[in-house]
């Protein structure tokens, strides 16, 4: 959910033109898919300068462009095709909606593929047969002076740098330094901005249809984002972490008293107040000056910082164990009224730091990372050797260590809540990703989790229920442990 490069590979119109997008934005079947109820359950990676895609396609988000029926998944990877079915090539980055994908080209445009009935494409309208594309296609900007009840098409958004995808929503970083973000209501401010179906972006819906800019008045430089659920993120080139959208969980980093200080914000707040917690006493500091942070990403409801000392901070949720800091945090800490008053025991509303095991029953702070990736409820960490790190939820497998904890009636015993290393291929204790062969890049999405070797080999593990792993075998639902993905 956070943003992705290749290299080192991080992720209509005006209703004049209606018309348009009815009789091309489509060529698979002309009924609409079926009802949501599948998220996070597509996968996308690179194979040099083609995108490839496998998994769920129920919106038509592999970019097959009809070869299959809409409703088809597939198990095994297949290129991303372009409006004459051939395969797209040269996008500099992906994201992974919940049920869309989204791509730019490096400083220049982005493409938008599967559902829109969100508004999530970014083409001005939602329904009809627009309400989905089974091929990449362009996302739009208004003119000056579009209105809901006339809104008019402007130029392609263009000059993109970096792309994010929640579960709704969209976030593009422009290199002439502004964000823009479309998809959703906005009901939580996800948006950055103040939107309403009076709003020319509306269309005189209920759903953003085209971007529109955050609003942020600084000076800061940014050079990152990132998107959950329902909150972003954006780092700027300070080492500064800004938020705003819906803070249910404490994932906006805004809570400074240990009480529940707001629900949502549509203004992009900086985080601060990062707490070092001494793992013997339970003794909270604030750590001053802040750390300098170079990377991030988002979960769900939760929001994760790599600082330049190579340490890992998390807050927001931690139902599942998704901050990695073994608990240390939520209602047995600073925070129990906000659980008292709530109900809604683990969250932690400021960065904490992720742990490890010491070897001696203890816990030490996570070191020596250079790359983080966040799913719904987990989270990856590439370490400077080459290895994978992981902790949160573990129903699925996704943290990659050949067991699930506990069972599916025990939610709180399916956690891994401190960081620990991903096995490699054979699953064998000891044995861990990297060892042969260094990886050089991650990704967390869904309840699913992939990685790089510097080879160019794929690996996944984690949910595997519609085929999202690439594995050629759609009946083994959880893969505990990496596998390599056919085809690569």
């Amino acid at each position: 959910m956070n943003k992705t490069f290749k290299g080192f590979i991080y992720l209509t119109a005006s209703l004049a033109i209606a018309g348009f997008f009815t009789a091309c934005g489509n060529s698979g079947p002309t009924s609409p898919p079926a009802n949501l109820s599948i998220y996070y359950a597509h996968n996308l990676v690179f194979n040099n300068s083609t995108t490839l895609a496998t998994g769920y396609n129920g919106s038509g988000q592999l970019g097959t462009n009809g070869t299959d029926n809409v409703l088809n998944n597939r198990d095994t990877l297949g290129a991303v095709l372009d409006s004459k079915g051939h395969p797209v090539l040269g996008f500099a980055g992906t994201a992974i909606g919940g049920v869309h994908s989204i791509a730019f080209y490096n400083h220049s445009t982005v493409r938008t593929w599967g559902d829109n009935r969100y508004g999530q494409l970014g083409i001005g309208i939602n329904s009809g047969t627009s309400g989905w594309s089974t091929y990449p296609i362009q996302v739009i900007t208004l003119s000056p002076g579009s209105t809901a009840s006339k809104p008019t098409a402007g130029p392609p958004l263009s000059g993109i740098i970096a792309v994010a995808a929640g579960a709704y929503h969209n976030l593009a970083l422009r290199s002439d330094n502004t964000i823009w973000a479309w998809g959703g209501s906005n009901s939580y401010g996800e948006l950055g901005t103040p939107t309403t179906t009076s709003s020319p972006a509306t269309a005189g819906t209920n759903y953003v249809l085209y971007p529109v800019q955050v609003g942020y008045t600084g000076t800061a430089t940014f050079t990152g984002i990132a998107a959950g659920g329902y909150h972003s993120l954006a780092l700027d080139n300070g080492g500064n972490v800004l938020a705003w959208g819906y803070n249910s969980r404490g994932q906006l980093g805004q809570d400074t008293s240990g009480q529940y200080a707001i629900i949502s914000n549509v203004n992009p707040m900086p985080v601060t107040n990062y707490i070092s917690v001494d793992t013997v006493t339970g003794t909270e500091t604030v750590v001053t000056p802040s750390p300098v942070i170079t990377v991030i990403s988002a979960g769900g409801s939760s929001s994760y910082a790599l600082a330049s000392d190579s340490t890992v901070w998390a807050w927001g949720d931690d139902f599942f164990g998704e901050l990695g800091n073994n608990n240390l945090d939520d209602c047995t800490q600073d925070y129990s009224n906000l659980c008292t008053n709530n109900n809604i025991p683990y969250v932690r509303p400021t960065p904490m730091q992720v742990l490890k095991s010491d070897g001696n029953g203890g816990f030490v702070p996570l070191t020596g990372i250079v790359a983080i990736s966040a799913g719904l409820s987990h989270v990856l960490a590439l370490d400077n050797t080459g290895h994978v790190w992981a902790w949160g939820y573990n129903l699925y497998g996704q943290i990659g260590v050949n067991k699930q904890y506990g069972g599916a009636t025990d939610v709180q015993a399916n956690n891994v809540a401190y960081a620990v290393e991903v096995l490699d291929t054979t699953g064998t204790s000891g044995k861990y990703l990297g060892d042969t062969s260094k990886i050089v890049y991650i990704r967390g999405f869904g309840y699913s989790s992939v990685a790089q070797d510097s080879s160019g080999h794929w690996y996944f593990w984690g949910d595997n229920s519609y085929g999202q792993g690439g594995l050629g075998d759609g009946a083994q639902k959880y893969i505990l442990f990496p596998q390599k993905m056919l085809g690569t």
